[in-house]
C-alpha cells in the first residue's frame, strides 16, 4: 500500500481542523439576529448556533444575544448593532480581540483572562483594553454632522480606554465611563449612576444614537415580536415574564351543546324514570340537578 495518500492526508487535516475552528457559541437569543458569514452570506441565528473567528453578528431592533466564548468570557450584544471575533486567545495565537462596527457590546471577562490584558475590544476610534470583569462599550457611527463616538463604562474591575493612536489612555474604575472622538485624546473618566444608561449618558450630552436604516452597512434586521427587558448585570435583556393569562392552558369543553346541565321531571305514576343522555368519549362528566316539582 502507498503511503502518498497517508501523507497527504496528514498534511491536510491541520487545515480542515483550522477551517472549521470556532470561538464560542449562541448562548441566548431574544429577537431577530444574523450571522455574516466570510462570502457575505447570511443565515438566521439560532441558540447553541456556533460562530467561527471572522464571521458577523448582527442584532435588529430591540434583539440581543448573548455569545459564550470558549474562553470563558460572555459577550452580550446588544439592539441594533454588529460585532464580529477577530482572535481568540488559545485558538489562533494571539490574544483575544473583538471588533464592534456598531452599537453596544457588554462582556463578562472568563476567569482564564481576568487580572491580564489579554481582552480588548476595538472600534474604529477606540481600543478598550479589558482588565477587569465587567464592562461596556458602545460605538456610534459618524452620521449627518455628528461624528463617530466610543464610549466605555466599568461595572466590576478596571479598563483602560483610548483611541489606540497614541493618545495616553484613562483608567475606568467601577461606575466610571469616557467617550473618544477621531484624532482626539479620550475625555477624562467621569462618574456614572449605575443604574444609568450610557446611551442615555451620551444623550444627555447630545451624542445621539442614529436609527438604524441611516447607519450605511449597519445591517438593520426587521422589529422583533419578542420585547427585551431592562440591562441585567449578566450582560443581557431579561424578557419580561409571562403574564397569569399566558400561563394558564387553554380552555377545555366540559360539556357537549347537546348535552343538558338541567333536567325538569314532570311525576307521573307508573311510568318510568327517563335515561340521562350519555357523554360523548373524551368528556368530562358532571353533576346534573334535577328539578322535580312539588305535588
Amino acid at each position: 500500500m502507498s503511503l502518498r495518500p497517508l501523507l497527504l492526508l496528514a498534511l491536510l487535516l491541520p487545515g480542515l481542523a483550522h477551517a472549521v475552528e470556532t470561538v464560542g457559541r449562541i448562548a441566548a437569543l431574544v429577537g431577530s439576529a444574523e450571522l455574516e458569514r466570510s462570502d457575505g452570506s447570511r443565515v438566521a441565528l439560532q441558540a447553541r448556533m456556533p460562530v467561527a473567528m471572522g464571521e458577523s453578528l448582527l442584532t435588529g431592533p430591540g434583539s440581543h444575544l448573548k455569545l459564550l466564548l470558549r474562553d470563558d468570557s460572555l459577550a452580550k450584544l446588544g439592539p441594533d448593532s454588529r460585532m464580529r471575533v477577530e482572535h481568540l486567545k488559545g485558538v489562533d495565537g494571539a490574544d483575544t480581540e473583538i471588533s464592534l462596527d456598531t452599537g453596544r457590546l457588554r462582556s463578562v471577562v472568563g476567569r482564564r483572562l481576568q487580572g491580564s490584558e489579554g481582552y480588548r475590544i476595538r472600534t474604529s476610534v477606540a481600543l478598550t483594553e479589558v482588565r477587569g470583569t465587567d464592562h461596556e462599550v458602545l460605538h456610534i457611527p459618524a452620521h449627518g454632522t455628528q461624528p463617530a463616538t466610543s464610549a466605555a463604562r466599568t461595572f466590576e474591575g478596571l479598563v483602560t480606554f483610548g483611541d489606540g493612536q497614541g493618545h495616553p489612555p484613562v483608567a475606568l474604575r467601577p461606575n466610571f465611563f469616557s467617550l473618544v472622538r477621531p484624532g482626539a485624546a479620550p475625555q477624562p473618566a467621569r462618574p456614572i449612576d449605575p443604574g444609568t444608561d450610557l446611551a442615555a449618558q451620551l444623550a444627555a450630552l447630545g451624542i445621539e444614537r442614529p436609527t438604524p436604516q441611516s447607519v450605511p452597512g449597519s445591517g438593520a434586521l426587521p422589529v422583533p415580536t419578542t420585547p427585551g427587558g431592562p440591562f441585567d448585570r449578566a450582560g443581557g435583556e431579561t424578557p419580561p415574564p409571562p403574564s397569569p393569562a399566558q400561563l394558564l392552558p387553554p380552555p377545555v369543553p366540559l360539556v357537549t351543546p347537546s348535552m343538558p346541565t338541567t333536567l325538569t321531571l314532570q311525576p307521573s305514576s307508573g311510568l318510568p324514570m327517563p335515561e340521562l343522555p350519555q357523554a360523548p368519549e373524551g368528556s368530562v362528566e358532571l353533576p346534573i340537578d334535577i328539578h322535580l316539582p312539588t305535588p
